[in-house]
């Protein structure tokens, strides 16, 4: 990657102390790397090997290999050329780049700022070498339009030029600029610098979430302006074909899936808009304003109000009625402790359930629960199970999982036997559309859907099943999803009509794969009736808003 030069394969052998015919086959491996990156390995008879590419991607592939790896901290790499050029003019670069940025009061996000500073270091490594490339990919920036940025691109390469004793190319001030306009941190105070075609932008994406996930977050003033201050530089970074690191990426898509897959079709609408390919490290970033604002629009559930009934007295009643209320807070709107007679003379229209520790021999126009006063857990589970029995959504997620389509200890060897399969299967209990599984195909090449604990949740691109339902498939083996391997996959279809009670399963369904306590005992116990009593559990969790995420 550094080196402009051939290399025969008996010196890179004789570099790494092994032989010629292991570097010969580990090479076929770098060649599928290299071409993640448009990077390609040519031979020349007679001389070996060299990388060849643009600057651009050479820069965005060392970057990856060399700085955002822990590779960086070793010793070998403060060994290597770039490692010592690194150590040597790293603080130099950084006060170059911070003192400009402080001259003239512009903010960029902290990750932006990392990603100039480890672009500089590379770019002044490969000039220093003589490896840098005059090529034509260089960004085409508008410098009237972009003067602020201009300014400080200029003022940072002509304090390294001083101070390394270097000459830097004039292009290379366009990478410094496209790195400035697609990190920059908006305020409010910025709002008029937002553009008209970030804010349609904004608006056709809202306005496709709505059309198919059924989600309004026209309501939604904050999801608004964030995305519009956020995707305002992510269009200069896309544009220019800069990327944007992501060091939580993984753990965004584990911890947010319903976000991410928000983030994921937003993704598609930018990418056809602009006609670029979006990478994941931004669909990430664009999954955390899609999880906030679905956190700020979580349902309320109706609260229940209670009765408590204790035979030892009216200070005891009052003590349970406190630990139920505990327990149970913001889920309970009214509690009330009354004694035996009090009952039997009560008007209990308005309330919805009766707790008591005493076994009730009256007819009552309430469901009852007989619990022990110490209120131990599987009291808390009968509580549990009460509240939440008549639920809409409950009753939503019992429907949304048929026996009929629930296969345990399937054999299966790739993603796409499991799909046909499924999609088989649903066909045979509801109906399909033709490009229903065309649809979910598609859907995996936007980005896999594993979620990284040995589930995925295949889906088609658009709600377009007159009925919702998930097959779920238990693998004998787990099968590779993309990135990695998985033992459950659920593949849903669901009906637009349906789209306020989904939003609770899709809720229930990501909040129980997330749990490694959940997706363990599922390894354990696979079956349909286990799979379902855990499910309902997850789902009285979410009710009470118990569930974890990353903004906790």
């Amino acid at each position: 990657l550094s080196s402009r030069d051939y290399l025969k394969y008996e010196d890179i052998a004789d570099s790494i102390y092994t032989s010629r015919t292991t570097v010969y086959n580990d090479l076929r491996l770098v060649k599928d790397k290299l071409a993640e990156y448009d990077l390609q390995l040519v031979t020349k008879s007679g001389y070996g090997q060299k990388i060849t590419g643009s600057e651009k991607n050479i820069t965005r592939c060392i970057a990856d290999y060399f700085f955002y790896d822990p590779y960086k901290e070793s010793e070998a790499f403060q060994t290597e050329p770039l490692g010592r050029f690194r150590f040597r003019n790293e603080a130099a670069v950084i006060r170059t780049v911070d003192g400009a940025l402080d001259k003239y009061q512009y903010t960029m996000s902290d990750v932006g700022r990392e990603n100039l500073i480890v672009h500089l270091i590379i770019s002044l490594y490969r000039i220093d070498a003589d490896d840098y490339l005059l090529d034509g990919n260089v960004p085409q920036i508008d410098h009237g339009k972009n003067s602020e940025a201009a300014a400080i691109a200029k003022d940072i390469t002509s304090s390294l030029e001083k101070e390394l004793h270097i000459h830097i190319p004039e292009s290379e001030e366009a990478y410094i600029i496209a790195h400035l306009l697609g990190s920059r941190v908006f305020d409010m105070q910025d709002e008029s610098l937002i553009t008209s075609e970030t804010i349609n932008l904004v608006r056709k994406i809202l306005s496709g979430i709505y059309d198919r996930y059924h989600i309004d977050f026209f309501q939604d003033i904050d999801l608004f302006t964030l995305l519009s201050m956020h995707l305002q530089p992510m269009i200069s970074r896309i544009s220019a074909g800069l990327r944007m690191y992501n060091p939580i990426l993984e753990q965004i898509r584990r911890e947010n899936p319903q976000g991410y897959d928000l983030a994921v079709y937003a993704g598609s609408i930018i990418s056809s808009t602009l006609h670029k390919e979006i990478d994941e490290n931004e669909i990430g970033y664009l999954a955390l304003h899609f999880q906030l604002a679905l956190e700020r629009q979580k349902k309320q559930t109706k609260k229940k109000n209670i009765i408590t009934v204790c035979a030892s007295g009216a200070g005891m009643s009052n003590l349970l009625s406190y630990r139920i209320e505990k327990e149970f807070a913001g889920s309970i709107g009214r509690i009330k402790a009354v004694g035996m007679r009090e009952l039997e003379r009560m008007d209990l229209s308005g309330w919805d359930l009766i707790v008591s520790t005493i076994p009730l021999k009256m007819k009552l126009p309430l469901p009852i629960v007989t619990i022990g006063f110490s209120l131990g857990s599987e009291d808390i589970r009968k509580i549990n199970s009460m509240i939440y029995q008549d639920d809409t959504d409950m009753q939503f997620v019992r429907s949304a999982f048929d026996r009929d389509l629930y296969f345990t200890y399937c054999d299966f060897s790739s993603k796409e036997e499991v799909l046909v399969f499924l999609c088989k299967k649903m066909a045979e209990k509801i109906a399909l559309p033709e490009g229903f599984l065309p649809s979910v195909r598609e859907r995996e090449k936007l980005a896999s859907t594993d979620l990284g604990s040995g589930a995925a949740i295949p889906h088609p691109l658009e709600n377009m099943t007159d009925q919702t339902c998930i097959a779920v498939c238990h693998l004998k083996k787990p099968v590779n999803w993309g990135r990695q391997d998985v033992s459950f996959v659920l593949l849903s279809a669901v009906c637009p009509d349906d789209r306020e009670s989904y939003a609770f399963l899709g809720r229930t369904l990501f909040g129980l794969i997330s749990s490694k306590d959940s997706m363990k005992q599922l390894m354990e116990h696979p079956d349909y009736d286990s799979f379902l009593s855990l499910f309902e559990q997850k789902g009285i969790s979410v009710k009470k808003d118990t569930e974890g995420s990353i903004f906790r």
